[in-house]
């Protein structure tokens, strides 16, 4: 895979997945932006993984949730939210006794490692 870079010793994915009660997406990987002069990860490259994962199980009424990371709110990722209805749940990035997200990667390491 072209999309992967190394750092201290690992392997550097970044990747999502959408889960409810009733539905559960694949794992959806954010590809780098092969525009951008850092080949890094940006808002295109999140607006891109959003089109195959979110679109396709999006419903009224079910907000994603996302953290503060620069990707999720500048504002391209914001105008695609708007322009497809969607309504987002923003917690912050750091402090996990209120991110529920951090519990539950928490949880997943765990299970992993």
């Amino acid at each position: 895979m072209d999309n992967l870079t190394v750092q201290r010793g690992g392997i550097k994915l970044i990747s999502w997945t959408a889960i409810s009660f009733e539905i559960k997406t694949d794992l959806i990987f954010i590809l780098r932006d092969e525009e951008n002069e850092n080949y890094g990860y940006t808002a295109r490259s999140y607006i891109s993984s959003l089109k195959d994962g979110l679109l396709s199980i999006q419903q009224t009424g079910q907000p994603p949730w996302q953290d503060n990371a620069h990707i999720h709110i500048v504002n391209m990722t914001e105008q695609w939210h708007e322009k497809h209805g969607i309504w987002v749940i923003n917690w912050p990035p750091c402090g996990s006794d209120i991110n529920h997200i951090e519990h539950i990667w928490m949880i997943l390491k765990h299970e992993l490692y």
